[in-house]
């Protein structure tokens, strides 16, 4: 059912919203340490030329990693994917402490957004799964703002290690961010699938010689009161009756018809319109009408 909420506090106390926030937060922080990082790290190697080429790699790796995401059929589920993808950005974007030389950069840059563009999509297939339409555009807008905080955050972390530092230590703030979001979507990997949906209200017919009629949101069943399923096999005092096929139309002046055998064969007949009525068959000789 559609969940009304009215503030934005309310979206983020929805299933799964801080945490997939929190994470963003961490994937923003990336491209925010990495730009420092960079710029600052090619100035100190003499050729402060080469950071433009450098992040257009990363970007550039970035949609081949997107595409190549997208072309998979998966058979994990999105957060076990969302979980391995940040731990895998954090191995990734952890080369670039160790790249002592331009060639090394390009490398590493190229590594961590072939990364980076998949674990975003997780992200945003997850909330979208979580999240009732009416606010899922907040929810999404929720993890943009997410990245752009992260951005934020990790160019002035960044910063202030390259002042005190030195250029190559703000390459310590990406896997440093991205490895503690993955151990926080770990921890709380539950809070990331959805709710199974609430079962669907049924209309029961309870007939005169023990049997029963029940209606529900994907057919019409028939049984005894104590094991009342769909397809299910119940018996009179005589012989057994199998339900053979049955099925459901919500459609105006829709109706069905189940075959069922068992000393015979019988038909059990249901009509949606003007009023929804029931034929349950309890013997070969005879059978109870039910309407309502």
């Amino acid at each position: 059912m559609p969940v009304k909420v009215r503030s934005s506090k309310g979206v983020l106390r929805l299933r799964g919203v801080a945490l997939l926030a929190l994470g963003f937060l961490a994937m923003g922080s990336v491209f925010g340490s990495m730009q420092v990082g960079i710029t600052s790290y090619t100035a100190q190697l003499g050729v402060p030329a080469v950071a433009g080429p450098i992040y257009a790699t990363f970007s550039g790796a970035s949609v081949l990693g997107g595409l190549l995401y997208g072309a998979i059929r998966w058979r994990v589920s999105a957060p076990a994917r969302l979980a391995w993808g940040l731990a895998l950005l954090a191995a990734a974007t952890s080369a670039l402490m160790f790249a002592g030389s331009v060639p090394l950069l390009y490398g590493a840059a190229g590594l961590a957004g072939l990364v980076i563009a998949p674990v975003i999509i997780t992200g945003y297939t997850i909330i979208e799964r979580l999240t009732p339409a009416e606010v899922r555009t907040e929810a999404f807008t929720w993890l943009t703002g997410g990245i752009g905080l992260g951005l934020a955050t990790g160019a002035s972390i960044a910063g202030q290690l390259v002042d005190r530092f030195g250029p190559s230590v703000a390459f310590v703030v990406p896997p440093l961010m991205t490895g503690l979001a993955a151990v926080l979507i770990v921890t709380r990997l539950r809070s990331l699938r959805p709710l199974p949906e609430p079962a669907s209200p049924s209309r029961p017919w309870a007939a005169a010689d023990g049997h029963a009629c029940e209606r529900t949101s994907s057919g019409i069943t028939l049984g005894t009161p104590r094991r009342v399923r769909k397809a299910t096999t119940a018996s009179t005092a005589s012989s057994p009756v199998v339900v053979r096929a049955v099925t459901w139309s919500a459609s105006t002046k829709a109706s069905l018809a189940a075959s069922i055998t068992g000393g015979g064969t019988w038909s059990a007949t249901l009509s949606a319109a003007p009023r929804l009525s029931a034929t349950c068959g309890g013997s070969p000789g005879g059978s109870t009408r039910l309407s309502r």
